[in-house]
């Protein structure tokens, strides 16, 4: 469902999906990301996983009618196959965080098979309480997955997100996820024509917030 909010549109969603050739994993693979890297080049390793949850729409923000993927994309540039999960096997609480990893986060978008993408990076609250020390960056509200400028996720377990023309919400988890018995699989989607695989690379952040918490949280 596709609504209005405070002049921005908001498609509601139950569920996130990930790219893989292989479709008998039983544990989402951490090979997205290996590593953060900060002012003066320094580095933090981490090993994430991506999801994405939008769906196709067309130019005046709908979704296009369902196909047999129920809105998804029926093409990918990451992999041949989408396991389709519960937003909440992902994010398990709305108090948690979805971070950007530029300070500009319209800057930071990676231009991906034709397509704008805005990575964020999932981190849990209690995961930030527990770093010693850490004084909560007065901005770090702005990022709760509650009140999300971009991804939103309720009390009842729905994820929302703004629906922006050409852009996708890309979510980065450095957390184990592991893929149920009978989940669902989108098969044989291939990749778009230009475009090619890509499943680990470094990301660039430039965020301040982010980077002093990917510093301190003791994740991998």
């Amino acid at each position: 469902m596709t609504t209005l909010v405070q002049n921005q549109l908001w498609q509601t969603v139950d569920a996130v999906y990930h790219a893989s050739d292989d479709d008998t994993i039983t544990v989402v693979p951490k090979l997205d990301v290996v590593g953060f890297y900060g002012p003066n080049n320094s580095i933090t390793t981490w090993n994430c996983s991506m999801f994405s949850c939008r769906l196709w729409h067309d130019p005046n923000g709908q979704v296009q009618t369902p196909n047999r993927l129920e809105g998804r994309p029926d093409l990918s540039p990451w992999a041949d196959n989408h396991v389709v999960l519960p937003a909440t096997e992902v994010l398990s609480s709305p108090d948690d965080f979805l971070l950007p990893l530029c300070n500009d986060i319209y800057r930071g978008r990676r231009r991906r098979g034709g397509n704008d993408y805005i990575e964020l990076l999932y981190v849990r609250d209690q995961d930030i309480a527990a770093i010693p020390g850490y004084i909560r960056d007065v901005t770090l509200a702005k990022w709760k997955i509650r009140d999300h400028p971009f991804v939103r996720l309720d009390d009842q377990g729905t994820l929302h997100y703004r629906v922006m023309k050409g852009v996708w919400p890309l979510i980065l988890t450095p957390f184990t996820v592991p893929i149920p018995a009978g989940a669902t699989w989108d098969k044989g989607l291939g990749i778009p024509v230009g475009a090619s695989r890509e499943t680990k690379w470094d990301r660039m952040v430039d965020h301040p917030m982010t980077w002093q918490l990917i510093k301190g949280l003791q994740i991998n």
